[in-house]
């Protein structure tokens, strides 16, 4: 599926090129990537993102624009896309070709990134309709549902995709984040469980076990200790290069009982932090130097984002 989008994408990009049919690509405006290509912060790669991917564009440099994905940096205008034109061109290749599963799927991604989280449930249910055994499909369409808060909906389509493929830890982990905002905590860290046991060089999965065993709102299952150990081994994984990352070390230490080095790693999370970021983190700075953990109520979306 991922290479038939990307030819579908390849396919986009010169039409519209050709065509002189591009739009402005603005501060508040979606990009989709359409070629694999690097963020920079100056001369050095922070991320290489793949073709398809939706971007927020948060500032413009003459040919370069910010944005952010995992990291925030800058990517060349000539390697990205307006996604109403993405939106536009590939809505006529549906036309053209109803029984192609692809497009679908592109316009999917964008839409869904770009808000439209109904449209691209739809356009996930068009492309399930013709090919009804795609795992991924079911993976993409339960984001979509999660992201309108119907959880009950996200959990059948995860388990879909969990029964066509139960080998792919991404679908376990997005299934735990969808658990924690349903407030079933030992679910999430079943789910977590697997998705290391599939994956065990994928820093996201210690990441998101160490924010669960550090601030789950359930006291009997978080653990300080055990939280410190997976934080710091997603840390190494990532070179501790992932904001997220550092700041998950930051709340693992304070349940550990260890405040002073919570309050460092907030600040080195800080640092590198997107700005969009930066509120989320900070307001847990002045808890860690009053001495006391970070415990949640129940996760917001922002809060389970965080966890990755």
């Amino acid at each position: 599926m991922k290479s038939g989008i990307r030819l579908v994408m390849a396919a986009v990009t010169s039409s519209l090129v050709s065509a002189g049919m591009l739009h402005a690509q603005e501060a508040g405006t979606w990009v989709v990537v359409m070629q694999q290509t690097a963020i920079k912060s100056g001369d050095a790669v922070v991320e290489t993102v793949e073709r398809g991917l939706p971007l927020l564009v948060r500032e413009v440099n003459g040919d370069q624009l910010g944005v952010t994905h995992s990291r925030a940096g800058w990517i060349s205008r000539d390697a990205v896309l307006p996604a109403e034109d993405a939106i536009a061109h590939l809505t006529e290749q549906i036309k053209a070709n109803p029984q192609d599963a692809h497009p679908l799927v592109a316009r999917g991604l964008i839409r869904n990134a770009t808000g439209d989280h109904s449209g691209a449930i739809e356009d996930y249910t068009e492309a399930l309709r013709i090919e009804p055994r795609n795992r991924s499909v079911y993976g993409n369409r339960a984001i979509a549902w999660k992201q309108k808060g119907e959880y009950d909906i996200a959990i059948a389509d995860y388990n879909d995709a969990l029964r066509l493929d139960p080998t792919v830890s991404r679908t376990w982990h997005n299934r735990a984040n969808t658990w924690l905002l349903k407030g079933e905590y030992a679910k999430a860290i079943s789910d977590l469980k697997e998705s290391i046991r599939l994956s065990p060089n994928d820093f996201d999965g210690y990441n998101a076990m160490a924010w669960l065993q550090a601030t789950c709102p359930n006291g009997k299952l978080r653990n300080g200790a055990e939280a410190v150990r997976n934080a710091t081994r997603a840390c190494e994984l990532c070179r501790y290069g992932h904001w997220y990352c550092l700041s998950t070390l930051a709340a693992a230490h304070a349940e550990a009982g260890d405040f002073k080095q919570a309050v460092e790693w907030t600040r080195r999370a800080l640092e590198i932090a997107p700005q969009n970021r930066r509120d989320e983190i900070a307001k847990r700075l002045p808890v860690f130097e009053s001495g006391r953990p970070w415990h949640a109520v129940l996760p917001t979306q922002e809060e389970v984002a965080l966890s990755k």
